[in-house]
């Protein structure tokens, strides 16, 4: 990824913002935890967030170049799904749905 991040031609934007190995690790960092608790369910509007946010510069500086429309597209659909998660929350079987349930039984 380092040498992608090297050769797409916002490289010069990239080095700006901070050392790419930082921000590789910095958003490795963000895409695990927020992506397991999306997919358990748990805080799904607030990790779909974090994960919105740290996407959308990755999708810019790196997908949008030439030869890299694949991913480019496969990003896209992947904030979109991250704006439905954001608007419409969790599922009926997320962890999200179980708190509330159990402190109305109480």
């Amino acid at each position: 990824m380092l040498e992608r991040m090297a050769e797409s031609p916002w490289a010069n934007t990239i080095n700006t913002i901070g050392d790419p190995s930082v921000l590789l690790w910095i958003s490795g960092a963000i895409f695990v935890p927020a992506g397991v608790a999306l997919a358990v369910g748990f805080m799904t509007r607030l990790s779909s967030v974090a994960l919105f946010v740290t996407l959308v510069p990755i999708t810019i500086t790196m997908h949008v170049a030439p030869g890299h429309a694949g991913p480019l597209f496969k990003n896209i659909a992947i904030l979109g799904a991250l704006i439905h998660f954001v608007f419409n929350g969790s599922g009926a079987v997320a962890i999200d749905r179980a708190f509330p349930l159990a402190a109305e039984h109480r």
